[in-house]
């Protein structure tokens, strides 16, 4: 698990700094649906990062659990 952790971390600082960089430096001169536009890809790119990396962890402790998944 120590490696999902890590990616985790770096994933996460990574996307605030990105974010941070994005709005003192390029931001101003795109509009704001250009701006929303760039925000809802960066979010969703993250989204996708931390569910490609967490996926397997999920599977394998639904197996280990022996849960239905459901309640």
């Amino acid at each position: 698990m120590g490696w999902r952790v890590t990616v985790s971390v770096i994933a996460t600082f990574g996307f605030l700094i990105a974010a941070v960089v994005w709005v003192f430096f390029y931001a101003g001169s795109l509009s704001a649906y250009q701006n929303i536009a760039v925000l809802a890809v960066a979010v969703l790119a993250f989204v996708g990062l931390m569910g490609a990396t967490w996926a397997s962890w999920g599977m394998r402790q639904e197996k280990r659990l022996g849960g239905s998944g459901t309640s």
